[in-house]
């Protein structure tokens, strides 16, 4: 499996999502993917983003995947509404 960019955010949200601190996430997806994979500051500054209420994983801010999956607040609803079901 090919670990892109936008796989690893999306790892990064649900380690944020659940509570897993920016330290411990970099270790967990460097342990799985590979020593160099991620650096702390790169998931320290997605922390941030999502901190802010930013959940938009595209680098681009303008632009959204199909059907707007990748909207921020798409994936925040989706996120939400699985975290209730749990």
């Amino acid at each position: 499996m090919e670990v892109t960019e936008i796989h690893l955010r999306h790892v990064m949200l649900y380690q944020y999502e659940s509570g897993v601190s920016a330290e411990e996430a970099t270790k967990e997806i460097c342990d799985t993917y590979g020593e160099d994979i991620l650096k702390l500051s790169t998931c320290m500054q997605w922390y941030e983003k999502f901190k802010s209420g930013d959940y938009n994983l595209n680098d681009d801010e303008t632009s959204n995947g199909p059907n707007g999956a990748s909207d921020g607040k798409n994936i925040q609803s989706s996120i939400t509404k699985r975290m209730k079901k749990e």
